[in-house]
């Protein structure tokens, strides 16, 4: 059985879901593997990965409005910065 690992480094504009469809499907075909499987680690603790059918370009933008209504962003008391408690609850 062949394995490959590789690691992908992302910059983020800052909040929001980013598109990594692209890098992965190069990683897969620089590995050039026929058949297996693909697993994905996040190392980042207020990070996550979702898979979604990505048929529909509106279905991030969708996610991205609910999230921001069920856990909106909180300035955090006395700091003038972001509480990063929305970050790690989405």
């Amino acid at each position: 059985m062949k394995i490959h690992q590789a690691t992908i480094t992302l910059s983020t504009p800052g909040r929001g879901p980013l598109e990594i469809t692209g890098q992965v499907v190069g990683m897969v075909r620089e590995a050039a593997l026929q058949t297996g499987l693909c697993q994905l680690f996040c190392q980042h603790t207020s990070a996550s990965l979702l898979i979604t059918e990505n048929a529909d370009p509106t279905v991030l933008r969708d996610l991205e409005a609910y999230l921001t209504r069920q856990v909106p962003v909180k300035k955090r008391s006395g700091s003038g910065r972001n509480s990063s408690t929305a970050a790690r609850v989405r």
